[in-house]
């Protein structure tokens, strides 16, 4: 007899005989149960394949592992004699290295893998740094070297933030001073990598020059109001705010020790005040956030 094909995953099929013995009454066996099942899939162990590629720069290691696992149940986990999980491996020195890799079933399989030495690829040699080399504080400024089709390139920063870099070029934001330091690595098409360093010298915003004793100028930075205390001081005193291009943006006078200033109307930068009374005169840096 065939099995209807139709029948659902976990159907029982009940089956029993009778035994008949001459012309008595047949012994009827007890019922035999089957239960319809799927087969359960091939379990198929791991088998580790793998590319190499040699140590080749002069300066740097940049060999590289590629594994791939093409058997066993995924996914996988690697464990490295380097103590690295990631399935390939870049930049190693030459050596033997082996991996253990494991399926979900916890199947398991090692290697043993070489990576070979022939150094013969010189470090790249990065080109100078355009971008300003005297910087004022917590402003941001844009540097770029000269690209090399094919080359990445990697931006440190100290003393200042990286604001965003796009390969060859970079937007950093400086910190109060006196110097940061600015690093860049570029890593060529063979792997091979070469840097260059460039101090950069922090203006400090403040007191440029100041001849008024007790003189107060808060907050600096300011997003509106700004607060210049003249104490002990008898007669007019002169106010001016100019932009970077030198230009009168603010003039004020008064004869008051503390005076207020509603600077929020002015665009976001770097200003210098200027403040005179009686032959004595202060000049100073201020930024308006």
């Amino acid at each position: 007899m065939q099995r209807d094909p139709n029948l659902p995953i976990g159907t029982e099929i009940k089956n029993r005989v009778g035994i008949y013995f001459d012309y008595n009454a047949p012994i009827v066996t007890n019922y035999a149960v089957n239960t319809l099942y799927d087969a359960p899939d091939e379990i198929i162990p791991v088998e580790i394949e793998w590319t190499t590629s040699d140590v080749t720069c002069i300066e740097n290691n940049n060999g590289n592992i590629e594994l791939s696992i093409e058997s066993g149940t995924p996914p996988y986990s690697y464990a490295w004699s380097n103590g690295s999980t990631a399935q390939n491996q870049y930049d190693l020195a030459p050596g033997n290295y082996s991996v253990t890799v494991s399926d979900s079933l916890q199947q398991s399989a090692s290697a043993q893998i070489e990576v070979g030495e022939n150094r013969v690829h010189p470090a790249p040699v990065l080109g100078e740094i355009t971008g300003p080399l005297s910087v004022l504080a917590n402003n941001s400024y844009s540097y770029e070297v000269e690209h090399s089709s094919g080359s990445s390139y990697t931006w440190i920063v100290q003393g200042g933030e990286l604001i965003n870099a796009a390969n060859n070029v970079a937007e950093i934001m400086w910190f109060e001073g006196p110097q940061g330091e600015l690093e860049i690595t570029e890593k060529d098409l063979n792997g091979c990598m070469g840097n260059t360093e460039q101090t950069i010298t922090i203006n400090t915003v403040g007191i440029i020059e100041n001849s008024m004793k007790g003189l107060s100028v808060y907050p600096n930075p300011s997003d509106g109001l700004l607060n210049v205390s003249l104490p002990n001081l008898e007669g007019e005193v002169s106010i001016q705010l100019f932009d970077v291009q030198g230009q009168l943006v603010l003039h004020h006078s008064t004869n008051d020790n503390q005076t207020s200033l509603n600077i929020a109307h002015l665009d976001a930068g770097v200003y210098l005040l200027s403040i005179k009374h009686d032959g004595e005169s202060a000049m100073l840096r201020l930024i308006v956030n």
